[in-house]
């Protein structure tokens, strides 16, 4: 076809461009920072291992040892994998995505202040579980709020301030455990970083309401109007960015549309994201897009004419069915592990490279 007058894309892109300010905007905004806080939060401990290893008494006294690794690898990566899936389920389950973010900031942030008044290697070790129990739900509920609040047409952008916490907030990890540590010692940069993010919480609990509510159409509708209606979204999972940074964050979250009344869904949390289960390829026919199968198709192949709810079976199931969000799934697994390698090793690092030098 013609491609549309310059003039017409200049007025969509900042049609599109105004759309991220006002409210919404604000929103994403505080979703920024609490991004922020939990990479700083997060990579805090390898930026002072070492005063914090001769004082504690643990490790090699280097900022190494492995005492260290086990806090710094095992016990926040364990609890960080395990709450994701559990945490999702709940926010979707309960629509109560903003509360329980809510939660999960003030139980990181209080934890990593708590950091700063430990006298013991056990205390530590446990306040390093509650991180990484906290922050495993910082992502999949803000995508999931994101995914609410803004429309496809600015969805990518949106999603896209959002990252800029990873960067910013692995930045100040290194200025306040570099500089801050300084004049406050390691104690006063946990309490440094843990605080703010109890005030966030309070504010975003207090300023910020519900996200708007989508509806959908049920599993009872033909797979026309179901193919329809989903069209409207991606027709592919793994390219949505609100599932795709989900299921980075924590190997994957439970979205579902639960059935409220006759005929009519109410999409809660990731599920605006991807609709009532699978997604449908519309140009083939309206079929699963990893499998093939029918709209209609549940987890045994046979058709699902109820207007039950998709539920955890058949989420995991498509899951593990599409090889190219297995693939995204593992691409954002060695992406991971190397960065979080590195930086919570920094201090043996420097230590190795002035002998070496």
């Amino acid at each position: 076809g013609t491609p549309p007058p310059p003039g017409n894309c200049l007025l969509a892109g900042w049609a599109n461009f105004r759309a991220l300010f006002g409210y919404r905007f604000y929103i994403l905004l505080l979703l920024l920072f609490m991004y922020l806080l939990n990479q700083l939060d997060r990579y805090l401990l390898g930026i002072v291992s070492k005063p914090i290893e001769q004082d504690l008494h643990f490790g090699d006294g280097q900022g190494g040892g492995l005492e260290y690794q086990l806090i710094a690898g095992p016990a926040f990566t364990l609890a960080y994998t395990a709450a994701g899936l559990p945490l999702s389920w709940i926010a979707d389950r309960t629509g109560k995505a903003k509360e329980i973010l809510v939660l999960c900031l003030l139980v990181w942030s209080s934890c990593t202040a708590l950091s700063g008044l430990t006298t013991a290697y056990w205390q530590l070790f446990l306040l390093r579980l509650g991180t990484g129990f906290g922050e495993a739900g910082c992502t999949p509920l803000a995508a999931g709020i994101i995914a609410a609040w803004f429309e496809p047409s600015v969805r990518g952008a949106a999603l896209g301030v959002y990252k800029w916490g990873i960067y910013i907030g692995y930045g100040l990890a290194f200025t306040l455990g570099t500089y801050v540590a300084e004049d406050l010692g390691w104690r006063g940069v946990f309490l440094s970083a843990g605080l703010p993010g109890v005030a966030v919480a309070l504010l975003f609990a207090v300023t910020v309401r519900a996200a708007p509510r989508v509806h959908v159409a049920s599993r009872s509708d033909s797979r026309a109007s179901q193919a329809t209606a989903l069209s409207t979204r991606s027709s592919l999972v793994p390219g949505t960015p609100g599932l795709r940074e989900s299921v980075r964050a924590s190997a994957a979250s439970v979205a579902w549309a639960e059935v409220e009344g006759e005929g009519e869904g109410r999409v809660r949390g990731l599920s605006e994201v991807i609709g009532p289960g699978p997604a449908l390829d519309v140009e083939n026919g309206g079929r699963d897009s990893c499998s093939g199968r029918g709209p209609d198709a549940g987890a045994d192949g046979g058709d699902r004419t109820d207007t039950a709810a998709v539920g955890v079976k058949d989420t995991l199931l498509f899951f593990f069915r599409c090889k190219s969000l297995l693939l995204l799934c593992v691409g954002g697994a060695l992406r991971n592990a190397a960065g979080s390698t590195w930086a919570l090793n920094t201090q043996p690092y420097f230590v190795i490279y002035r002998h070496l030098h």
